[in-house]
């Protein structure tokens, strides 16, 4: 059986997670946006008989017997790369770039970084001048952003750790006329 983050709450994952125990599933996948409640379901069904799998995210301490995902860094190093060669930066001798990455919890999040990081850290000329965690969260994205941009109007890209966050931030660009001028890479396939 499948627990898909229910809604976000903790609590009822572990609901849902103590009644599919009771219903005797032999195995638990789990995909977790939240790894401490995640560990707790994890090693409460390891101590009830059943196999605990992550799927697509590590449950750091969770203690699941498999984790089966992608490789999260390449996915990282490709956006990093695609949002290198986007037509408003491409060629460029200096560009200024934030970064809005995951929720800083989740070790997708981490990963993401690391491999765009590894790319835009060694592109000639490109230079980061602010970083923030958006949580995963569209509106706190969006926030961030337009704080960025107030702070360094010159930003020519965004990197952004998902599509969610990247779309509220094209939103904040679609408000200050920039929209098309300023470089946003995302991933996911979020509309």
């Amino acid at each position: 059986c499948n627990i898909q983050n229910a809604g976000g709450s903790a609590a009822k994952m572990q609901t849902i997670a103590r009644q599919m125990e009771a219903d005797k599933v032999k195995v638990l996948m789990i995909v977790d946006l939240d790894a401490a409640s995640g560990a707790k379901i994890e090693q409460e069904a390891a101590k009830n008989g059943v196999i605990p799998v992550d799927y697509d995210r590590l449950t750091p301490g969770g203690g699941a017997a498999l984790y089966v995902s992608f490789d999260n860094v390449k996915v990282g190093e490709l956006q990093g790369k695609t949002l290198t060669q986007c037509p408003q930066v491409k060629g460029q001798s200096k560009v200024k770039y934030v970064e809005i990455d995951g929720a800083a919890t989740d070790n997708n999040a981490a990963l993401f970084k690391q491999g765009y990081e590894s790319v835009l850290s060694k592109t000639p000329g490109w230079t980061k001048v602010a970083e923030q965690d958006g949580n995963w969260d569209a509106p706190t994205a969006g926030r961030q952003f337009s704080a960025m941009l107030g702070k360094n109007h010159d930003i020519k890209a965004v990197m952004v750790a998902n599509d969610t966050m990247a779309g509220a931030v094209v939103t904040d660009l679609k408000r200050q006329s920039l929209n098309g001028k300023v470089a946003v890479s995302g991933q996911d396939a979020t509309a």
